[in-house]
């Protein structure tokens, strides 16, 4: 797993929204819309550095991570029925707030299921404001690290 860029910009996505496979503390925050649909412009507020990456491939490894992601017990046991041989990458992640939040036209090339998308017209990565301080964002990684090896 590479990513071409860092930060990576966290970008509001639309297609195949399944609240039903959320936790219920989240999945009341996602409104469907029909399949296609996309907005005139996105607000980007928050940006991410991918500091490390884990395969994991045995649902006790996803359930110690409970408190760490979005996912109910359905989604996970779909996702590891689905592709067996694929283990789910892990992506542990510095989150950094835009000092004021970007929007951006939307593109045509967002389009679609797609993980990832290069935006049309970049976006400053200066004055990147730390969600977590080094030192708390450090413990957090290798509290997670821990709960992945422990499984």
């Amino acid at each position: 797993f590479q990513v071409k860029h860092s930060p990576i910009w966290l970008y509001p996505t639309y297609e195949h929204q399944k609240p039903h496979l959320l936790k219920p503390e989240y999945a009341s925050q996602v409104t469907p819309v029909e399949s296609g649909w996309h907005p005139q412009s996105v607000t980007i507020n928050s940006c991410a550095e991918i500091t490390a990456t884990r395969a994991v491939d045995r649902e006790a490894q996803i359930a110690l991570l409970g408190s760490h992601h979005i996912w109910n017990e359905r989604m996970i046991a779909e996702r590891l029925q689905w592709k067996p041989s694929n283990p789910l990458i892990i992506l542990l992640l510095r989150v950094y707030r835009l000092p004021q939040p970007q929007i951006i036209p939307y593109s045509p090339s967002y389009g679609g299921c797609k993980s990832w998308i290069d935006l049309v017209e970049p976006i400053s990565g200066s004055q990147l404001q730390p969600v977590l301080e080094h030192e708390e964002y450090l413990t957090e990684v290798n509290r997670i690290e821990a709960l992945i090896d422990a499984a």
